[in-house]
């Protein structure tokens, strides 16, 4: 029965993963996308330089890592306690 309950707590914990490397995912892809719709959008080179400097991409992308790290992290306490 007890290897009944660890399997299905893998597996629990093995979708939970999956589910946070997708939203990271996605919140990634969004972070770019909106990254170079505003280089797009700039219309003189300053702009156009202001867009390629940003940082709100790049930290975006960070955010979205680090949720995904403390998500696992997450599952995986959840996963000791069963």
């Amino acid at each position: 029965m007890q290897a009944g309950k660890n399997a299905t707590g893998t597996a629990k914990e093995t979708a939970a993963n999956l589910t946070a490397t997708a939203k990271s995912g996605m919140d990634k892809t969004k972070a770019t996308v909106d990254g170079k719709m505003e280089n797009m959008k700039a219309h003189d080179t300053a702009q156009k330089e202001m867009a390629t400097k940003t940082t709100a991409e790049k930290n975006q992308i960070n955010m979205a890592n680090t949720r995904e790290k403390m998500e696992k992290r997450g599952n995986d306490s959840a996963m000791q306690l069963i």
